[in-house]
């Protein structure tokens, strides 16, 4: 797959799938294929970008020959917090279900004071509960995607945009379900 380096990964290559568990490479940009050489991709932990917080400035998962990445089992909350490098984060291309731990996603991007544009496409799922604090003190925030979100069980929107002073585009809003919702606070 053109621009992805398996060597840069330590993984499990099975006879059907490869498994990422940590980058260990030094690109910035990183684009995760769904598929190499006739195999599934899956990512074994969402903490694989832990060693490059730091220095990571974009993110995106690509469907490859109609096959998203399957997402860990596990995704929690301040997945992506204090990523002072981070600038883009698409997770269109991955695929969560089979992840049966995601009901708090709060703190999720909080103080990626660098990230301009985030697409969650279809990554917020009936799962979800907790979406507090999500992109609280992105400040240079400027879009977030959130068409095909299953808001439908979240309970806690409290600060989610809090000082979010650039953003200006928010698609998808008419798929936010906020029935449920017991806090809105700063919202």
């Amino acid at each position: 797959v053109e621009g992805f380096n398996l060597s840069a990964w330590s993984y499990n290559e099975w006879s059907k799938d490869i498994i990422l568990n940590k980058y260990n490479g030094s690109d910035t940009d990183i684009v995760i294929p769904g598929e190499i050489n006739g195999k599934q991709v899956k990512i074994g932990t969402m903490q694989c970008f832990e060693d490059i917080k730091n220095t990571m400035t974009s993110l995106t998962f690509k469907a490859e020959n109609g096959k998203k990445v399957q997402g860990p089992t596990s995704i929690g909350n301040s997945l992506f917090m204090g990523y002072t490098a981070l600038q883009s984060v698409d997770l269109s291309g991955l695929d969560i279900s089979t992840v049966t731990n995601m009901s708090n996603i709060s703190s999720m991007f909080r103080e990626c004071s660098a990230l301009t544009s985030v697409n969650l496409g279809g990554f917020i799922t009936d799962k979800v509960t907790n979406m507090a604090y999500m992109f609280k003190d992105c400040t240079s925030l400027t879009s977030v995607d959130l068409t095909g979100s299953n808001t439908s069980n979240v309970t806690d929107m409290k600060y989610i945009f809090d000082n979010c002073s650039a953003l200006t585009s928010l698609d998808g809003l008419n798929s936010i379900d906020t029935t449920e919702v017991a806090s809105m606070a700063y919202m």
